[in-house]
């Protein structure tokens, strides 16, 4: 997954080329420093990114739906469950 920042940022990718699959049931915890992509990501896998930031490649799979670019009403109805989601390039 990839997710472009604004033009005329002083970096092209808020998070670039990222990878990652969780089972149900697993938790991962994504550690680093300020400004490294941490809340980017989360709000991509919820669907809250700001308009100005975008989703540039790749893809987010849950339970085998791509979700990238879905409705925000069916984002609303997926958002807080307990699913298996895998991440892909």
């Amino acid at each position: 997954l990839t997710v472009n920042l604004p033009k005329g940022m002083e970096r092209t990718y808020a998070v670039e080329n990222i990878s990652f699959d969780l089972k149900r049931g697993q938790i991962l915890c994504v550690i680093g420093e300020s400004g490294s992509g941490k809340s980017v990501t989360a709000n991509a896998i919820m669907g809250l990114l700001p308009n100005v930031i975008r989703v540039s490649s790749g893809a987010i799979h849950l339970d085998g739906m791509n979700i990238v670019g879905m409705p925000q009403d069916k984002l609303r109805s997926l958002r807080g469950r307990v699913v298996s989601m895998i991440f892909q390039d």
